[in-house]
């Protein structure tokens, strides 16, 4: 029978897997992983910008004659929203499995952002179990008060 300190840390290592999991399926780590792979590079017409809305930026961009849209922030691609304007083109990368699926600017970089988004979602853990978990303290000596002879 596994005792106390034992299911603790398959709790805590359970529950870090989960996050990390979850943290990676939030952040849509798998779309970048799979336009850092295989993605190509081209070029895609501004549609919309929001610069006060993340430095929103919406394209459009077309594969065999097919179009497709997306969003990003301008600051992927080193950018000011404020500095750009509608029909400026811009660098994306687009998922060729899946043409829909696409990037502003270098997935690469984006995919790093987000795995060290994942390592931190994923420390959530960890952290509630330093600052929750009771520890005991060891008891305190007794003193005795004798006189001295």
């Amino acid at each position: 029978m596994p005792n106390n300190k034992t299911l603790l840390v398959l709790l805590w290592f359970c529950s870090t897997v989960i996050f990390a999991i979850g943290g990676a399926a939030v952040l849509n780590v798998r779309k970048f992983y799979a336009l850092s792979k295989r993605g190509i590079h081209t070029d895609a017409c501004v549609t919309k910008l929001e610069p006060n809305n993340h430095n929103a930026v919406y394209y459009s961009y077309d594969i065999d004659h097919i179009s497709y849209s997306g969003a990003g922030s301008a600051s992927n691609i080193g950018r000011k929203g404020e500095a750009m304007v509608v029909g400026d083109m811009v660098s994306i990368a687009y998922d060729p499995v899946s043409p829909a699926s696409s990037c502003l600017g270098d997935p690469n970089d984006q995919l790093e952002s987000l795995i060290h988004g994942v390592m931190f979602i994923s420390v959530f853990p960890t952290v509630f179990f330093f600052v929750f978990y009771p520890r005991r303290r060891p008891p305190k000596a007794r003193r005795h008060h004798g006189t001295a002879a």
